[in-house]
């Protein structure tokens, strides 16, 4: 690995562009792609060129490289850290170049090599630039892994935004806020926010030991849940959570210390929780979240879902408006379908309450259809 006198005499300074030998390269150990549940099985290359094959599409990559040669366009990102020159930005192609150089690295990581390499002798030396430290880089990753060609996950991005935040809250008032940084980063929206926020509240769990993202009791840990529950009132106002400091970001602890029984319940509700055995009661983000949203503006439904975690019930509790209209109706429509389908049994003897029902429904439906039907449907 090259010490800082070697760097110098091939004119890597800070700042500056050069190639460099391939085997100085090393992965970054905090790329955000490794967040929990996909995080490399070790720490040696190969574990970390394994892991990049399943989640971040090196096929077309590969053959690329394979076809014409690495052609280094866009230098990767190095800082110099511990010896070696740790890629900031480029992890994905060093992982390509090293298993298209050595076949032993491709069979370990399971990687089916293309049958010709053009030019071997491009993958010897890498177009590197190189920065003094992680933050002199974060505006070109996270522009291109927020909203660009290579986008990470939600919680990828989430982590990297609230770890930006972070450094530039050390700055005090020269900080960046994070509305600066969104924008830097190519986001126009308000995802960002409530995603850094999720991250906040996760982080405030975790150290005060009410749960941890280990904790969840599937392999895939499904953060929309929480950044978009805490998009919710409901939610909002079962944490008493605080979204905004004085600067307008998400506050370091956003959950008071009288709620934090609730946290750590809520997030038992969303994602499982092992160390109790518990799944967790959320089966799909678009049906469930919304149930647990209804429950929780219900004072008798959150007491019902707090003891005893059966959404169903605590559900059917919740008095939403306008869902026993919408219940009521299907219910109705089905209920009829059979009724006109068993039609052929009809017995005026034996089915007079029958019709008797039937035009009392008649008479249910033509009020029902007058009270909601609107003037534009005339």
């Amino acid at each position: 690995m090259p010490t800082e006198q070697e760097l110098a005499d091939i004119g890597l300074d800070v700042g500056k562009t050069t190639k460099v030998p391939v085997h100085w390269l090393a992965f970054d150990p905090e790329n955000p792609r490794f967040v929990p549940g996909k995080e490399p099985q070790g720490v040696n290359p190969v574990d970390v060129i394994r892991n990049l094959v399943q989640q971040a599409e090196l096929g077309e990559l590969l053959q690329s490289i394979a076809q014409n040669g690495y052609i280094g366009i866009e230098p990767m990102i190095v800082m110099h850290k511990d010896g070696a020159l740790v890629v900031l930005e480029g992890n994905r192609r060093l992982a390509a170049v090293l298993a298209l150089r050595d076949p032993s690295i491709a069979a370990d990581a399971r990687i089916a090599l293309p049958d010709f390499i053009a030019d071997r002798e491009s993958l010897e030396m890498i177009s590197v630039h190189r920065v003094t430290e992680r933050e002199d880089a974060q505006d070109i990753i996270g522009f291109k892994h927020i909203n660009g060609p290579r986008p990470w996950d939600a919680y990828a991005k989430a982590r990297f935004a609230a770890a930006w935040l972070n450094r530039e809250k050390k700055k005090g008032k020269h900080g960046m806020t994070l509305r600066e940084i969104a924008q830097r980063m190519g986001d126009r929206h308000n995802t960002l926010r409530r995603m850094v926020l999720a991250v906040e509240v996760l982080e405030q769990a975790r150290r005060h030991s009410l749960w941890e993202i280990d904790d969840r009791t599937s392999k895939k840990f499904a953060f929309s849940h929480l950044y978009t529950g805490l998009s919710y009132q409901q939610f909002v106002d079962f944490l008493e959570l605080v979204t905004e400091d004085e600067r307008g970001d998400p506050p370091k602890d956003p959950v008071p210390l009288d709620r934090h029984d609730k946290l750590a319940r809520l997030l038992g509700w969303l994602f499982g929780d092992r160390r109790e055995d518990v799944e967790p009661i959320i089966q799909t983000q678009a049906k469930d979240l919304k149930r647990v949203r209804d429950v929780l503006g219900s004072p008798k439904a959150t007491i019902a879902l707090e003891t005893d975690r059966n959404l169903d019930a605590a559900y059917a509790i919740a008095e939403v408006k306008g869902e026993a209209l919408r219940r009521g109706v299907y219910a109705a429509r089905v209920g009829l379908r059979e009724a006109l389908a068993d039609t052929g049994s009809y017995d005026a003897e034996t089915h007079k309450d029958v019709l008797d029902t039937a035009l009392e429904v008649r008479s249910s439906a033509r009020a029902l259809v007058a009270a909601i039907e609107t003037p534009e449907r005339d």
